[in-house]
């Protein structure tokens, strides 16, 4: 296993994804529905942190030290659009 030592954050999300998957998958049936795709979206944060941290590793090796600032940057940038979407739709 040495992804596991390599990319420690593919562990994370699988793990991630794994324990929050199991209150959702079914074995204990809560409501009429038996499966629901709305609870997934917990579980599949652990898989997009997996993703996004494996691409950023191989697409960008050299500027670790820039990519926080980068997802602040796409982060206000996502709440500017945020803001102005809900203004535009009142």
């Amino acid at each position: 296993m040495k992804w596991a030592r390599r990319w420690p954050y593919v562990t994370v999300g699988w793990l991630w994804f794994l324990g929050t998957a199991v209150p959702v998958i079914g074995i204990v049936q809560v409501g009429i529905q038996a499966m629901a795709d709305r609870y997934t979206y917990v579980p599949m944060i652990g898989l997009y942190l997996a993703v996004v941290w494996v691409v950023c590793e191989l697409l960008f090796p050299k500027m670790k030290s820039a990519l926080p600032i980068l997802a602040v940057v796409a982060l206000a940038g996502c709440f500017v659009l945020t803001r102005a979407g809900g203004s535009l739709t009142q």
